[in-house]
C-alpha cells in the first residue's frame, strides 16, 4: 500500500508484530470453556510447532528467510523462526511508523464516497480502542480504503459431534492446545494413567501433527477423520496411533462411538472396530476454524455461511448474498474493502503480498477492478463452478496445488494490466511450485521424519536457496 502511494495506518490488537505466530501460553479457557473464544488466545501456536512448507517457500517474494537472523537453516522451521522473520521483514521495510500496537478496532462503519476527491467507493470510520495504557477510552478516524487482515485461526470450528454434559474427559479445541504437558490436557492424562486414550478428531495437517506429539504421552491415540480416502498423511508416532472414522456421540461412561461407514487404518473401521471407543482421557478438535469478523458485524458488510465469506451488502436474483470477487473483494465495496488471506491449502505469506498489490493498484487507479457488475458475474460464475466440481461449501476458499499458483499468477498479471514486463518481474518463480510439490511428497511419503529429510525436497530447494542468496548478496 505504501509503495503505491497510499497513507497508511496499521493496527495491530496484539503489543507486537507477528499475529498468530506469536506464542501465547495463556489459552483463556480450561475444560469445556476451551471450545469457545471468550478470552481465548488470538495465536493457535503450541511449542513445539514447526513449519509444513520450507521456509524459502513461505517468504516473501522481495525478503527471504535466509535475510533473517535467528533461522537455524532448518528447511522447516520452529514458530519462532517465523516470529523473527516477519519482525525482520518489518524492520527492513521501515513498517513500525505506520503500525499502532495494543490497539483494537473494534467497529468499522461504512461512510459515503467522495467523489469530489476521486473516492468513489464507500469509505470506512473505524471506532478503536487502545490498551496498555493508564486509560483505554475509544477514539475514530475516517479512512478512504479498509484491508482487513484479521486472519482465521482463531475461532475454533467444530463438528457435529452430540456430547451427553456427564461426559468426564476433557474437551477441546486445538486452537487451545499447548501441549500435552500444558494444562488442562497434562492433568486429564495424569488421572487416566499409562493406559489414557485420546480422541483427536481431524486428520488435517494440525491433527497428524498433534497426533504424533500426543502419541508419545498417551497409552493410545484414535486419529478420527471422515474418511482417510484420498491420501491423508498417517502419522505413525511410537506405533500406537489408529485411524478411525468420525466420533458421533460422547457418553457420560466415557467412551464415544464412532459414525457409520468410515475407513480405518486396515479397511473398513465399523467391522474392524468396537462401535466404541475405550473411556476417553481427551478429545481434542482439529476440525479447523471458521471465519470471523467482529469488526464488520454491525454494519453487516461480510456475511459468512457454511464458512464460505459472501458480500453482505450485495445479493442477487432469490435474495442470495454474491460471493466474493477473486477470494478478497466483495463487489458492492470493493475497492474500498478488502479481505486479505482467506484462501487456505496456500503458501499464506506470498499469496497475500499478491492480494494486497492487487488491492493496492485498484485503489491508486493504477489497475482498476472491474465494474461492480462484472464482478458479481465472475464471482457467481466461479461458485456455479465450485457447485458443478462437487466442491463442499465449506471448502470455497480451499485452494491447494496447482490452483493456488494460478491464482497469484492472476492477482499479479491484473496488477499490471498492458505492462507484461511489469507483471513478469512479479511473478513467482518456477522453483516456487515444484518446491511446493516437492514437499508435499515429502511429507506424503513419510509423516514423521519429513521436516527432518532436506535431501527429499530434491533440486527445488537447491533452486531455492540459490535464489535466497543471491538476493542476500545484492543486499
Amino acid at each position: 500500500m505504501r509503495d503505491a502511494g497510499h497513507a497508511v495506518t496499521v493496527y495491530e490488537a496484539g503489543a507486537r508484530v507477528g499475529g498468530v505466530w506469536v506464542l501465547d501460553p495463556d489459552v483463556g479457557g480450561r475444560g469445556g470453556e476451551a471450545l469457545t473464544t471468550a478470552n481465548a488466545a488470538h495465536s493457535s501456536i503450541y511449542p513445539s510447532l514447526r513449519t509444513n512448507l520450507p521456509a524459502e517457500l513461505m517468504a516473501f517474494e522481495d525478503f527471504p528467510f535466509a535475510a533473517a537472523r535467528g533461522w537455524t537453516r532448518r528447511a522447516y522451521p520452529a514458530h519462532g523462526e517465523v516470529l523473527h522473520y516477519l519482525e525482520a521483514y518489518a524492520s527492513h521495510h521501515n513498517l513500525s511508523p505506520l503500525m499502532r500496537l495494543r490497539t483494537k478496532v473494534t467497529a468499522a462503519d461504512p461512510l459515503p464516497p467522495a467523489p469530489e476527491r476521486g473516492v468513489a467507493w464507500p469509505r470506512w470510520r473505524l471506532t478503536t480502542e487502545a490498551s496498555g495504557g493508564a486509560t483505554s477510552s475509544p477514539s475514530s478516524a475516517d479512512y478512504d480504503a479498509l484491508v482487513v487482515a484479521n486472519g482465521h485461526f482463531t475461532e475454533p470450528r467444530l463438528p457435529a459431534v452430540a456430547a451427553s454434559p456427564a461426559f468426564p474427559g476433557l474437551v477441546m479445541h486445538a486452537h487451545s492446545y499447548r501441549g500435552p504437558g500444558a494444562q488442562p490436557l497434562a492433568a486429564a492424562l495424569a488421572a487416566a494413567g499409562p493406559s489414557s486414550v485420546v480422541a483427536v478428531v481431524g486428520a488435517a495437517a494440525s491433527g497428524e501433527d498433534i497426533a504424533r506429539e500426543l502419541s508419545a504421552a498417551a497409552g493410545a491415540v484414535l486419529l478420527c477423520s471422515r474418511s482417510w480416502e484420498g491420501g491423508l498423511v498417517r502419522p505413525v508416532g511410537r506405533g500406537n496411533i489408529r485411524y478411525e472414522p468420525m466420533l458421533r456421540e460422547l457418553h457420560a461412561d466415557g467412551t464415544a462411538s464412532f459414525a457409520e461407514g468410515g475407513e480405518g487404518g486396515g479397511g473398513d473401521a465399523a467391522a474392524n472396530h468396537p462401535r466404541r471407543t475405550p473411556p476417553l482421557a481427551a478429545v481434542i478438535y482439529c476440525t479447523g476454524y471458521r471465519y470471523s469478523f467482529p469488526l464488520l458485524d454491525a454494519c453487516g458488510a461480510v456475511a459468512v455461511d457454511d464458512n464460505e465469506v459472501l458480500d453482505g451488502l450485495g445479493s442477487r436474483g432469490g435474495g442470495a448474498l454474491n460471493p466474493l470477487y477473486g477470494h478478497a473483494f466483495p463487489p458492492s465495496t470493493a475497492p474500498g474493502l478488502t479481505l486479505l488471506g482467506l484462501p487456505w491449502k496456500v503458501v499464506p505469506f506470498p499469496l497475500c503480498q499478491a492480494q494486497a498489490r492487487r488491492a493496492a493498484r485498484a485503489l491508486s487507479g493504477a489497475a482498476p477492478l472491474p465494474s461492480q457488475r462484472e464482478m458479481e458475474a465472475d464471482a457467481a460464475a466461479a461458485a456455479s463452478a465450485r457447485l458443478a466440481a462437487g466442491t463442499a461449501r465449506r471448502h470455497a476458499h480451499r485452494l491447494g496445488c496447482p490452483a493456488q499458483f494460478e491464482y497469484m499468477a492472476k492477482l499479479t498479471a491484473d496488477s499490471f494490466p498492458g505492462d507484461p514486463a511489469a507483471a513478469s518481474a512479479h511473478q513467482l518463480p518456477p522453483w516456487r511450485q515444484a518446491l511446493y510439490e516437492a514437499a508435499s511428497a515429502a511429507r506424503r511419503a513419510d509423516a514423521d521424519g519429513y521436516r527432518d529429510a532436506e535431501a527429499a525436497l530434491g533440486e527445488a530447494k537447491g533452486d531455492a536457496d540459490a535464489a535466497a542468496a543471491a538476493w542476500v548478496e545484492r543486499g
